[in-house]
């Protein structure tokens, strides 16, 4: 923690800062989640892997397709992955696409849905988790659950429903240590969070993009 606060200059906090920006009133996220994601993700940038990769790689290890998704560049010209203004928002929209997700039920692949979470405490969890791992492996645990007799809103009853692959172990122990580096940065870091926006009723896009369809698929661009 102490080393990843040495390399929070002014610059990378006016980068987090400025993405921050796209989270709102009705979640959880701030600032200093994303200080913990960025930590986890790349150590605050000294393991940003190899460019256009299409695996995670860049300052907050996202995947090409999703980076792409999210309206930044990934291609042999530029990889905006490793930009971390550009890197940061792109992370901090997703964040923010993921809690919508998981606010009300939603359809994430196919016929498969989100189980809808109010509490936006709760829902964090589920949206760091799908962060990780993405959004159609934690619908599938809560769908494991629900039918199970649990509770799909409670992500200490839903991660058992992960599995025990790798990867299902590599969600559990992310969400944990995201949420402990977060509420270290809450307490250490000389980013203050903000107070946030209030979202516009019935949207669930980031201020400054909206949604288009190419092909069958959904993505995220920037407004003109």
């Amino acid at each position: 923690m102490d080393q990843w606060l040495e390399r929070e200059t002014p610059d990378v906090q006016r980068a987090l800062k400025n993405a921050a920006e796209h989270f709102d009133s009705d979640d959880a996220l701030d600032v200093h989640v994303l200080e913990g994601v960025y930590g986890q993700e790349s150590r605050f940038g000294q393991n940003l892997r190899r460019r256009e990769m299409k695996g995670a790689a860049g300052h907050f290890h996202m995947e090409a397709e999703t980076a792409r998704e999210m309206g930044i560049t990934v291609n042999k010209s530029g990889d905006q992955r490793f930009d971390l203004d550009e890197s940061s928002g792109a992370a901090a929209r997703y964040l923010n696409v993921l809690d919508h997700n998981f606010r009300k039920d939603s359809t994430v692949f196919g016929n498969l849905k989100t189980t809808g979470i109010s509490n936006p405490d709760e829902r964090l969890k589920f949206t760091l988790g799908a962060y990780n791992g993405g959004a159609k492996a934690i619908a599938e645990a809560q769908q494991r659950a629900l039918e199970d007799g649990k509770n799909p809103t409670k992500w200490d009853e839903v991660k058992n429903y992960l599995g025990d692959s790798k990867k299902a172990k590599e969600i559990r122990g992310y969400v944990e240590k995201v949420l402990k580096y977060s509420k270290e940065f809450s307490k250490k870091s000389k980013i203050i969070a903000k107070r946030k926006r209030k979202p516009k009723k019935g949207s669930n896009t980031p201020i400054g993009w909206h949604w288009i369809t190419i092909h069958g698929r959904h993505i995220l661009v920037r407004d003109k």
